[in-house]
């Protein structure tokens, strides 16, 4: 019979040392990610977990830091949380953020929110990137939706062929001419 190994005073506090280490270097990516930089970023990138990475990621995406980015992308999950990185990209209007995003992430997800938000802010280059992979219909035609409630009508032009414009009822398309004939 054997008996499992106990652990001595010294390892416990070796490991705990370890998860601390883990955490402030999680933190210390985040914050270099967010403010872009990719020095500081290159360094902490091995001494966090993945769900630090994934952090990092989209605060990197968040704040438009491209080369960021493209530094964290290898090492971290671009779905997590629906695709979030890439959804604060677009909804901020991080062009090139998203045109890293787009091929390790789900445009689709959440309905593709990502789409929506860029056409709720007018961010017609991005939207253009967005509609082949996205589902312009999804969400009743949201993206178009929320293009035309937020008076984008370029970015509403590029999304009907694309969409449902009778998705709701109508009223995008009674909105649009409301906000056409200003």
């Amino acid at each position: 019979c054997t008996h499992p190994k106990w652990l001595t005073v010294d390892d416990v506090v070796k490991q705990q040392k370890t998860l601390w280490m883990i955490e402030v270097c999680a933190a210390a990516l985040f914050k270099a990610a967010s403010s872009g930089h990719t020095q500081c970023v290159e360094v902490l990138l091995h001494q966090t977990s993945v769900s630090g990475k994934n952090k990092a990621l989209y605060a990197a995406a968040e704040y438009g830091h491209a080369e960021c980015v493209r530094l964290l992308i290898p090492h971290s999950d671009a779905k997590v949380d629906d695709s979030a990185a890439l959804t604060q990209a677009a909804f901020k209007g991080h062009t090139e953020c998203v045109k890293l995003l787009i091929p390790v992430s789900d445009p689709k997800a959440n309905k593709s929110l990502a789409l929506n938000t860029a056409a709720m802010n007018g961010h017609l280059d991005i939207v253009e990137l967005l509609i082949p992979v996205s589902d312009p219909k999804a969400d009743d035609s949201g993206a178009l939706f929320s293009a035309v409630a937020n008076g984008h009508i370029n970015t509403a032009k590029a999304l009907i062929p694309h969409s449902d414009p009778k998705a709701k009822n109508s009223s995008m398309l009674q909105e649009a001419t409301v906000r056409q004939n200003e």
